[in-house]
């Protein structure tokens, strides 16, 4: 349903945060005592704050103090975690409190040893394993003995060296959170069964080496220190998902080209002005995202990825839609709301796959004729352009679910408007409609039918009916 895949960027953020169950808390890290001077300051008046006080600062520019502390004043957050509920703890198994041979979920947490426990290696039904500011120096080949372990998260171990791994051919994820990189290994060929490795927010500055995990799935990077300057990469016919979100990318290397078998991508929240035309040799892509980024138009190396059905570039600087668009012929998902753009191509309407198209805070104040083409069309936002005159390609479009046409300049609506009989959402506020009765009697006659309509901003004139018996 369209209504529901309006979560669906909310949902790509989750992915990786499945395993993220256990609470952690969070400090950052500032460039300068001077950038943590004001930022504490800011969240103090914050959160004394009186909007009554004519002498108080507005609380509009002490969060614009308090973000830009964010984006330039911070270096990083150092983490701490706490255990996943569902998970046993170690001093319970010690202490006989439960039966090794019932544990499958086994929490280490402030051990002070440098191996692994030995009463572990008796959990012979162990499946999930987490360490917890421990002090382990390597994971054994012992581990082995565990044939159903197919999880490790580390959290904050620190070692007197790197962690080392011996050989292993049962865990499939493996995970490490750290603020000190050199902790973690350089490389994970020994973990011969590795399907999944998250390295997020690990302060990582290298691509980690994955030549030898020929079983590796997924990777992701997120939330660390990468820029991929010097990035070399063999050709790579197994990773399928890499997620490199939240780091310091302005560029996208040649290198990336190298992973041919992957299927989703994805480097929201980086700094990219520039992508190698090398991209366009991603020909498995299927899914792609470059939310809030830098980019002044869509990479050329886009157009050339023809198994594409989500793109993803909202929050870029991105000024037109060009032609090449319609190379694109499985796109079912577009995402290119909040950047520039003032046109739409002229054949536009070959897209005849796509579901949902999201364009609203753009500078659009026209449709081509061949938008009435887009008859897949379930969800449809323009809302926040510069419609003056009603998108009249958009009659056709007998499909949508749910239409946002709010904060435009339109001052009414065609006679023919109204005749959707799948859609669930209308939002038409924001408007400067010119028979306000009129356009009411519309909203209520469209709500008898079913149809949810927004015509105020205001909250109480939001209405929710059903169809009249």
């Amino acid at each position: 349903m369209g209504l529901g895949s309006q979560k669906r960027y909310l949902n790509l953020l989750l992915i990786v945060a499945c395993h993220e169950c256990l609470s952690q808390d969070a400090v950052p890290l500032f460039k300068t005592k001077a950038d943590s001077a004001a930022y504490h300051s800011a969240q103090h008046a914050m959160r004394n704050h009186d909007p009554l006080s004519p002498k108080q600062i507005p609380m509009d520019s002490l969060w614009a103090v308090q973000q830009q502390i964010i984006k330039t004043g911070i270096i990083g957050w150092k983490y701490t975690y706490h255990r996943d509920g569902s998970f046993v703890p170690l001093q319970d198994l010690l202490d006989g409190k439960i039966e090794p041979h019932n544990v499958k979920k086994l929490s280490v947490v402030n051990y002070d040893g440098r191996k692994l426990p030995d009463k572990l290696f008796d959990c012979k039904h162990l499946e999930e394993l987490e360490l917890i500011q421990t002090k382990i120096e390597k994971m054994p080949k012992q581990l082995n003995h565990l044939s159903k372990l197919h999880s490790i998260e580390i959290y904050n171990n620190r070692p007197s060296k790197r962690l080392r791994l011996a050989r292993n051919n049962t865990v499939t994820f493996l995970k490490f959170r750290s603020d000190e990189p050199r902790k973690i290994p350089l490389d994970y060929k020994k973990f011969k069964s590795l399907d999944s490795l998250d390295l997020s927010r690990n302060f990582l500055t290298e691509f980690p080496n994955i030549d030898q995990n020929k079983n590796l799935r997924q990777l992701v990077l997120s939330e660390n220190n990468l820029t991929l300057k010097k990035l070399k990469l063999r050709p790579n016919t197994t990773l399928q998902c890499l997620y490199v979100r939240k780091n310091k990318i302005e560029v996208l290397p040649d290198a990336l080209g190298n992973l041919t078998a992957l299927k989703k991508l994805s480097f929201n929240y980086n700094e990219i002005r520039e992508v190698s035309d090398a991209v366009g040799r991603l020909q498995n892509l299927e899914e792609l995202s470059f939310y809030q980024n830098k980019l002044t138009s869509i990479p050329r190396s886009f157009y050339q990825l023809k198994n594409l059905k989500v793109i993803d570039l909202y929050y870029n600087q991105i000024e037109k839609i060009e032609e090449p668009i319609t190379n694109l012929k499985r796109i079912e998902i577009l995402y290119i709301a909040n950047n520039r753009i003032h046109t739409l191509p002229d054949n536009i309407g070959d897209l005849t796959n796509l579901r949902e198209l999201y364009l609203h805070h753009n500078r659009i104040s026209y449709f081509p004729p061949s938008f009435a083409s887009l008859k897949s069309l379930k969800v449809l936002r323009l809302n926040n352009n510069y419609f003056a005159a009603f998108p009249y390609a958009i009659l056709s479009l007998n499909n949508l679910e749910n239409l946002d046409i709010s904060h435009n300049r339109l001052q009414s609506l065609p006679s023919e408007f109204g005749s959707y009989e799948k859609l669930e959402l209308l939002v038409m506020s924001e408007n400067p409609w010119e028979d306000q009765e009129n356009i009411s009697a519309f909203a209520s006659r469209m709500r008898s039918h079913g149809t949810q309509v927004h015509l105020n901003s205001m909250s109480s004139e939001v209405e929710i009916t059903s169809p009249q018996n």
